[in-house]
């Protein structure tokens, strides 16, 4: 099987030549300047409003292209494995939140969750969420470069008829997201949370997350960030 699923591979390959996801570029499915995105961007930081207050989230880069192209690709091609680019730039991501010295400020959390935002219920049927990866890059370099202890935890739900974000107005996407998460275990006291997202446009699903988790919230986090 493993024989016939590469011979498959290459068949595609040789039928249908590959162009890098982010700019084009020929041969590649991901050439080595757009991967080299995940870990040479500095991560920065603003503060997100979330009504009545206010907390940090941190992001790699704009949602343009290259980095627009990559992760669209990431939601929607079944031909490309893009978990180990999602990865490292969670783990960039990561090194600059416990290089920060945000996690000793104003927190007594001696531990945290790594939570990713959730996907549809279609996603995760077909096992096509992609933020967990970017989750689990962010938990690994906190976890190694911090004295906090860090997991990843899958404990944020989406309510099932909850429509896709796609095509909406900012107000929309608020709206579509306001009230419509739940925590499917408690955060356990002196645990904090770190939420984590693809893109973060609006904030509405950001900060319904930062809803559900309030008490034990820590920072935000995404790849990219829209301020169309």
């Amino acid at each position: 099987m493993s024989f016939l699923h590469e011979a498959a591979h290459e068949l595609v390959s040789v039928c249908i030549p590959s162009a890098c996801v982010g700019c084009g570029r020929w041969d590649y499915s991901v050439c080595p300047l757009c991967a080299a995105l995940s870990y040479s961007l500095l991560p920065q930081w603003e503060l997100l409003d979330a009504g009545n207050v206010e907390y940090p989230l941190w992001e790699l880069s704009d949602y343009s292209d290259p980095m627009r192209s990559i992760i669209v690709a990431a939601k929607h091609s079944s031909r490309l494995d893009l978990s180990e680019f999602l990865f490292d730039c969670g783990v960039n991501i990561g090194l600059s939140i416990a290089q920060s010295g945000m996690l000793s400020v104003g927190s007594d959390a001696t531990s945290l969750w790594v939570v990713p935002a959730p996907a549809s219920w279609k996603r995760r049927l077909f096992g096509q969420g992609i933020t967990i990866h970017v989750a689990r890059g962010v938990a690994a370099a906190v976890g190694g470069h911090s004295e906090v202890a860090c997991c990843v935890r899958d404990a944020c739900r989406l309510d099932p008829w909850v429509s896709s974000q796609a095509g909406k107005s900012s107000e929309q996407r608020r709206e579509s997201r306001r009230g419509r998460m739940y925590m499917t275990e408690e955060v356990p006291r002196g645990v904090g949370v770190i939420g984590v997202d693809d893109v973060v446009a609006s904030g509405g699903t950001m900060n319904e997350m930062f809803r559900v988790f309030e008490r034990s919230w820590v920072a935000g986090a995404c790849i990219a960030r829209s301020r169309q």
